[in-house]
């Protein structure tokens, strides 16, 4: 409950409106060390290359001509077996994506 308190009470206001999901656990479930803070973003998306650190220059780097291919599922299989352990997957799928294979 205090951690709660303190996340709408910093943050601007950011998390006044958050429904938090408290449930029982046991001690040693708990996260001592949690720290938490606030970032523009979670990756910076070259957003060193424009003069003010804006997102600029990442806009003009993503245009919509630089989009990746899709690939069928046998396609994304073999490449993912060619490119050796040199690979950082990042699966991004909820739990219901997961179980239906998408």
């Amino acid at each position: 409950q205090t951690f709660i308190e303190a996340m709408r009470s910093v943050f601007d206001g950011k998390f006044s409106r958050t429904d938090f999901k408290l449930s029982p656990c046991a001690e040693s479930q708990q996260f001592r060390n949690l720290k938490v803070w606030q970032s523009d973003e979670v990756c910076g998306l070259f957003a060193n290359e424009a003069p003010d650190g804006s997102r600029a220059a990442a806009t003009r780097r993503l245009a919509p001509a630089a989009r990746g291919v899709h690939l069928s599922p046998e396609e994304w299989h073999k490449m993912l077996g060619a490119a050796g352990d040199d690979v950082v997957l990042f699966d991004v799928r909820n739990k219901y994506e997961t179980r239906i294979g998408r």
